[in-house]
């Protein structure tokens, strides 16, 4: 009997041994689906996020403008469910035409760089990040389908041209968010560009820099499915902990700075650098000799008293393109830069004329303000430096009527004074160290 109950004791003692084998093999394994804090598809990286593809999903065509007609630029969306992303809930993003989404920045960096993550994104999803501009042409819209608690909240770039002179190099694609699982889904019906193939010239992936955490598909590389995309799974038990560990330091990411000009700005700058204001006319004449074709005028003031003065250029596109109106100042002193960029129309509604009206000191502060006028449309501002950086004001009330500076009640301070307003009279503007308020005069 002694030897029979040895023998039974044999297969369990190797049972036992078996369950805790794997027991110890599962708890490793469990432990072990969390990857670095930067990380490449398929992942994981430390918060638990893997990617694969998504043959399985469908593209979805999105029809909710978004309004956004304009280069380098960001939408506020609000979403129609919770989405956690990276262990935050977010209720609303911020949607940039060069192709991603934030939550918590609006940066209008159009520069794609490698998610280490990136500084000054904050959390960031990038479907397909480039120097995208929806100015001329293309749409960025949104579609909500299926039902709660299984919806999907579509963000579609749609047809949208790469910047620069082809406008006929366009991507199609769009960024899916799931709820109830915090999916992420992209999908492309057109990433082909000339110079950058598939997705060549995209930065593809997300990033948390709060957590300092990135999952990175491709950086400036030809891989992207055409048509096709790629599923970001948000784990079903995240890294209670994805902070970084103090001996294992994560990689320190590029810092994202102000947007370089582009555009008629920079073409400004640099002929101006090289000729100084004889580039002016020869500028002029090109601008003109555009499809669409732009007017182009300029006025110098000191708007800054640096002891220079800076260049006041303003680009308008007529009735036929308001959207390419344009108002720019370049600094007179130090690197070339430019201080100020406002672009104030859309394909559908702009203004189509903006002239240089006036300079005058209007603000009392020893320095230039600059009056710009679109008289179709009775709108008038002054550029002014008066708050400290160069800002365009406005001027209450539009008026179809003339324009002149003058001194009209003798304090020694030019007034700017219309005609043709809403309020009956001519109308003088005056500051009141604030912002600028009318007040009627006797004519």
């Amino acid at each position: 009997m002694r030897i029979r109950a040895a023998r039974l004791l044999i297969p369990v003692i190797l049972l036992a041994v078996l369950v805790v084998a794997f027991v110890l093999f599962w708890r490793a394994r469990s432990q072990g689906v969390y990857g670095p804090a930067v990380a490449l598809c398929p992942g994981p990286d430390r918060y638990g996020y893997t990617c694969e593809g998504a043959a399985a999903y469908a593209y979805i065509d999105a029809t909710t403008p978004t309004g956004l007609f304009a280069d380098d630029d960001v939408a506020r969306l609000d979403l129609p469910f919770p989405f956690t992303f990276y262990g935050a809930t977010y209720d609303a993003l911020n949607a940039g035409s060069n192709g991603n989404l934030q939550f918590t920045t609006r940066s209008p960096v159009y520069r794609a760089a490698c998610a280490r993550p990136v500084v000054g994104l904050g959390d960031l999803i990038a479907p397909y990040w480039a120097d995208l501009d929806l100015t001329n042409a293309g749409a960025l819209e949104t579609a909500v389908v299926g039902q709660a608690p299984a919806r999907v909240f579509v963000v579609e770039w749609d047809d949208v041209p790469v910047y620069g002179p082809d406008l006929e190099d366009r991507v199609t694609f769009e960024a899916q968010l799931f709820e109830t699982t915090h999916d992420i889904v992209f999908l492309y019906a057109d990433p082909t560009t000339v110079a950058g193939g598939n997705g060549g010239a995209a930065a593809v992936g997300i990033q948390s820099e709060r957590l300092e955490l990135a999952l990175s598909y491709s950086c400036r590389q030809a891989v992207l499915p055409s048509p096709g995309g790629l599923r970001l799974i948000h784990p079903a038990e995240p890294n209670p902990d994805p902070a970084e560990p103090e001996d294992e330091p994560g990689a320190a990411g590029p810092e994202i700075t102000a947007p370089q000009a582009k555009g008629a700005p920079a073409d400004l700058i640099a002929a101006y650098e090289a000729r100084g204001a004889a580039a002016l006319p020869s500028l002029r004449l090109g601008w003109l000799g555009e499809r669409p074709a732009r007017a182009f005028v300029w006025r110098a003031a000191d708007l800054t008293g640096d002891a220079g003065q800076e260049l006041v250029a303003v680009w308008s596109g007529g009735p036929d393109a308001p959207h390419l109106t344009q108002a720019a100042l370049r600094v007179a002193g130090g690197p070339p830069a430019v201080l100020f960029d406002w672009q104030p129309g859309t394909r559908s509604a702009g203004y189509a004329a903006v002239a240089v009206e006036a300079t005058a000191d209007l603000t009392g502060d020893g320095l230039d303000d600059v009056v710009l006028r679109d008289a179709a449309m009775g709108a008038t501002w002054v550029l002014s430096a008066a708050a400290g950086a160069p800002a365009l004001l406005d001027v209450p009330e539009r008026c179809g009527g003339g324009l002149i500076v003058r001194d009209g009640d003798g304090d020694g301070r030019p007034q700017l004074i219309r005609d043709g307003c809403a309020t009956p009279g001519r109308l003088a503007v005056v500051w009141d160290g604030v912002a600028f308020v009318a007040t009627t005069e006797t004519p």
